[in-house]
């Protein structure tokens, strides 16, 4: 073995291998073989055979490659997960994407240019999420294990940062206690500061053997937290004591990371003709990584597809996968550091279209009442009831009312009633109930809680559990706006269980409890068991629908049909200023003018990202100054 191609034989089989595993052009067994053919018959030596070659990649399959990981679905479907924690090792080994990993938030001040600079990353995350320890001076610092400082005071660190290219961490006072047997600390959770690297001194392991910490209490004695002044003392409960922060002896001396991912899912077709086949799928990009590299292909990891399983089905497979690394980690070589380090992965927001972040939020859609997956902003109330002068005051008055929704009630009810809807008379708005309406829809809207949301989806499988709650169950996903597809199944299963069963209520209830006992225990939505993540808050909006093909795209095709409409000489005019604008300050190639005014019902996003910055130019004097 050529030890210079480890881990395969020699050169050529390396390049072979290669050639058999392009992305976009995969060769065939049959093509290998003809190539293989081609090299021997120009007398070049040492040719392997195609059954070699499969050898050859079996071996490194085992031995490097991406496990797919079987799984027998809540909902009753089977799927593959690629694993989690092997697609990490191999990003923490690649000379290419390890040194461009940040592992810790920065405090750049004003400047904002990546995800670790940003506040959610910086003080939201959860601490036990965020890397844990710092290396210096051939010690580990730890959070949430005392540390002392160079002034002789003595802290408890629970965040570290960087700022100015310099380690700082957010510390909690340590004040010191005496008691009759021994003298020990208390943590004044109140009393928070940052510290400097410079001022570290004496870490937790090295405390005993320290002489600077001669004449000050044990490390490892903590009598409890003080969450206020003078308050009362709160047991000590976020590490053991006597051992230390729980990642100190996981990774037994070596460096300990979090990784934090950006989760993406989203519907796409499986087919390449135009025909819809739709397939749900899972990728992850890590956030660690510079806005230049992180959307690279090359960087983009695939982890679950499925054209019959549901997202948030196949999410409960990489839950437990997460789960899994937060009790235990990833062990991963470190090409930097040239040793084996720990990685703790988790999620720091879920990404994809907004129909797909409402159903990870356990929302009921932009066609509900409640149209928000952030807030509760409420839609107008069903068009077509009968006129009531006090309950249109009320509605006029309504802090929560919206300009632009004009459903309630979940998705389904939406479309199954459009046709009776347009059959309504609508109620006339007067102008102060639009001005009121627009007043309050415009306010910041009561933010949806986490806390909140979970337990109205764990009472709705409460009243499910009793006969005869459907419709009750059904208005309280109106009322709240809040709808968990995963649960769904099992609210259906719940339902049908005594559909068909004549007889009182008991008889009914009897086959309602035997399928109860089958469910799984978990029966709300996975997304919930993400440590450190809020759906409703981490689910960043989504520009491409929202924005470019949102009110951008409306815009055009209005200035284009009807502010401009037949006149050939705007038209003419437009398509001229369209091709003649010079862009090279934004990047992007000249601009077709003929196409974007014939064509502006078939544009595609980066047209539309091109006419949001040059619009204003272009359809000066063209357009109504209103």
């Amino acid at each position: 073995v050529n030890k210079e191609w480890f881990p395969w034989p020699d050169k050529i089989t390396c390049t072979l291998d290669i050639l058999m595993h392009l992305p976009h052009s995969v060769f065939s067994e049959r093509q290998i073989d003809i190539l293989l053919w081609l090299l021997r018959v120009n007398n070049v030596d040492d040719v392997p055979s195609v059954k070699s070659v499969k050898r050859v990649e079996d071996t490194i399959q085992r031995l490097c490659g991406i496990r797919s990981i079987p799984y027998d679905g809540a909902l009753g479907h089977r799927y593959y997960i690629n694993s989690l924690a092997d697609l990490i090792r191999q990003e923490m080994m690649n000379p290419r994407v390890r040194p461009l990993l940040h592992f810790y938030p920065e405090d750049a001040g004003t400047k904002l240019n990546e995800a670790w600079q940003a506040k959610h990353w910086l003080e939201e995350l959860d601490p036990e999420l965020l890397t844990p320890v710092v290396r210096l001076q051939n010690q580990d610092f730890f959070i949430f294990e005392p540390a002392l400082l160079t002034s002789g005071e003595a802290c408890m660190p629970f965040h570290w940062f960087v700022r100015r290219k310099k380690m700082y961490a957010r510390a909690w006072r340590l004040r010191p206690v005496a008691r009759e047997i021994n003298c020990g600390w208390v943590v004044q959770q109140f009393q928070s500061f940052e510290v400097s690297e410079d001022d570290l001194l004496v870490s937790f392991k090295n405390w005993n053997s320290s002489g600077a910490t001669s004449g000050l209490p044990r490390a490892c004695h903590i009598y409890g937290i003080e969450c206020e002044p003078e308050g009362e003392l709160q047991p000590w409960i976020l590490t053991n004591p006597v051992e230390g922060n729980p990642w100190r002896i996981r990774a037994s001396g070596a460096r300990v990371y979090a990784m934090p991912i950006w989760l993406y899912c989203d519907d796409t077709s499986g087919n390449l003709s135009k025909k819809w086949n739709k397939h749900n799928s899972f990728l992850f990009t890590p956030a660690g990584l510079p806005q230049a590299a992180v959307h690279q292909e090359y960087n983009v990891h695939f982890l679950c597809t499925s054209n019959l399983a549901p997202p948030l089905e196949m999410l409960d497979g990489i839950v437990d996968q997460l789960e899994h690394t937060w009790k235990h980690g990833v062990w991963a070589w470190d090409c930097v550091h040239e040793e084996y380090v720990l990685v703790i992965p988790s999620v720091l927001a879920l990404l994809g279209d907004n129909p797909m972040q409402s159903e990870m939020a356990c929302h009921i859609g932009s066609m509900g009442k409640y149209f928000c997956r952030i807030c509760k902003v409420k839609g107008r109330d069903t068009a077509g009831k009968e006129s009531n002068p006090a309950r249109d005051t009320t509605r006029a008055q309504d802090g929560n009312d919206s300009i632009g929704e004009e459903f309630s009630g979940s998705e389904s009810e939406a479309r199954n009633d459009t046709s009776l809807n347009s059959a309504r008379k609508r109620t006339k708005e007067t102008m102060e109930e639009l001005v009121t309406r627009v007043k309050q829809f415009v306010k910041i809207g009561e933010a949806r809680c986490k806390d909140e949301t979970v337990a109205e989806l764990k009472s709705m499988f409460v009243e499910a559990s009793t006969v005869g709650n459907q419709t009750r169950i059904k208005q309280r996903k109106t009322a709240t706006g809040i709808k968990d597809t995963f649960l769904e199944s099992f609210l259906d299963c719940l339902a049908q269980s005594y559909s068909k069963i004549r007889g009182g209520n008991n008889a009914k209830q009897e086959a309602l409890d035997r399928v109860k006992e089958t469910l799984p225990a978990n029966v709300i939505s996975p997304v919930w068991r993400v440590k450190g993540l809020d759906t409703h808050t981490d689910t960043p909006v989504e520009i491409l629908h929202t924005v470019l093909l949102g009110f951008v795209k409306y815009f055009w095709r209005d200035a284009i049909s009807i502010r401009i409409g037949q006149n050939q000489l705007k038209r003419e005019l437009l398509e001229t200023r369209l091709s003649s604008v010079d862009v090279a300050g934004l990047g992007i190639s000249h601009l077709n003018g003929r196409t974007l005014v014939q064509y502006a019902g078939s544009l595609v996003g980066r047209d539309f990202r091109a006419i949001a910055q040059i619009a204003p130019f272009v359809l000066h004097d063209l357009v109504p100054k209103d």
